[in-house]
């Protein structure tokens, strides 16, 4: 064997190292979530999911949906993909209190709670747990706000890139209303009689 097929052979070992990779520090630091008390169930840990189990969240509710035959989602069937997806995201993140490891409930059972006095509070104290621990749910600054209605005004895509998706995300959920009424085509009795 030649010289450099030993070094590209000996360069094509991994380096071993004691030390674990970033990453794995980061992950062996625990888990982020918090506990709260919520209404009837007591004292739960809130556990945000990783983007993996998000995906596959995600993915399990779009095949409950397509086996309910519920169709694509859209403005008719946002509220069942929605209630789906707050059954999944419960059942994944609401952890026993005492043994994080430990699910409050299976899917099943949040499924069989009909009480929406469990279910609403229970979701909204998630959200809050995730607005309060995840960095892309940060508020929207006044400023931002400002530059990216004129980003738009101006019609530039490298400007309103320099944004970043989270910004953008903020901003379009918070003019959600404007644009949906904006969208909204005219009625023909208030066409103006040019349009006649």
């Amino acid at each position: 064997m030649s010289r450099l097929r030993k070094t590209l052979a000996g360069a094509a070992q991994p380096v071993q190292t004691s030390a674990p990779a970033p990453m794995r520090r980061v992950l062996a630091g625990g888990r982020r979530g918090e506990e709260v008390v919520l209404p009837v169930l007591g004292r739960v840990w809130i556990e945000l999911p990783g983007a993996r189990a998000w995906q596959e969240m995600e993915a399990a509710v779009r095949r409950e949906m397509h086996r309910l035959e519920v169709g694509e989602l859209g403005i008719e069937t946002a509220a069942q993909y929605e209630a789906e997806r707050a059954l999944r995201v419960l059942a994944m993140s609401v952890r026993d209190a005492d043994h994080h490891d430990v699910a409050f409930g299976s899917l099943e059972d949040w499924g069989e709670l009909a009480d929406n006095d469990v279910i609403i509070p229970a979701w909204h104290a998630f959200e809050d747990v995730r607005e309060r621990l995840d960095p892309v749910t940060t508020e929207l600054s006044a400023e931002d706000a400002i530059a990216i209605g004129v980003a738009v005004k101006k019609n530039d895509p490298s400007l309103l890139r320099a944004f970043g998706v989270v910004k953008l995300s903020a901003w379009l959920a918070s003019m959600g209303s404007l644009l949906l009424s904006a969208a909204t085509p005219s009625s023909p009795s208030s066409a103006s009689p040019s349009e006649s």
